[in-house]
């Protein structure tokens, strides 16, 4: 399969078109500055969110009070 690049406005778009777009085996990278907090894109595909805090950058409590 041929791979793809697809951008999105925010963190919040990442996460919904990872959740409608990824299928089981598939594979992606997701990059962007600090300050877009891509984490919370990939949270939100995670197949269990409950997760992000365990396998996931900045959850601490300073970073989730920042935004």
């Amino acid at each position: 399969k041929a791979a793809a690049i697809t951008v999105v406005a925010d963190a919040k778009a990442a996460g919904q078109w990872l959740v409608t777009n990824l299928k089981l085996g598939d594979v992606a990278l997701i990059k962007g500055s600090q300050v877009v907090r891509l984490e919370k894109a990939v949270a939100q595909a995670l197949a269990d969110p409950t997760e992000a805090p365990h396998v996931l950058c900045r959850q601490s409590a300073f970073w989730q009070a920042r935004g």
